[in-house]
């Protein structure tokens, strides 16, 4: 028996276990690209230009937490704004405005 008889004799026989086995060795191979060549690697994974969803993203997640503590303040009444919970408040507040007014810098315009 030779070295290649033995690895296919180690291969499973069913589909399932054989297209496991398919999918762990390419997920190894890219693993092992990945460290290779890392720049050359994610560039091609990651090829699209997201900055602008992303940049909307963050700066929805702001508005979604000045709402959420907006409406415990307001219109649930679970808390104060006093002391420490004013930092929220604050810190989504400033976040956001911030964010707004400087989008045209981060995200690239399309005219």
């Amino acid at each position: 028996m030779n070295a290649l008889d033995s690895v296919v004799a180690l291969l499973p026989h069913e589909p399932l276990p054989q297209w496991l086995t398919l999918v762990s060795v390419i997920s190894i191979a890219s693993g092992l690209n990945a460290l290779v060549n890392p720049i050359k690697y994610s560039r091609n994974l990651y090829s699209a230009n997201v900055t602008e969803l992303v940049y909307g993203l963050t700066m929805g997640t702001f508005l979604i937490a000045l709402a959420h503590f907006s409406s415990e303040v307001f219109v649930f009444k679970t808390m104060r704004l006093s002391g420490t919970s004013v930092s929220p408040f604050v810190v989504a507040t400033t976040s956001a405005l911030w964010m707004w007014s400087a989008r045209s810098i981060y995200v690239p315009q399309l005219f």
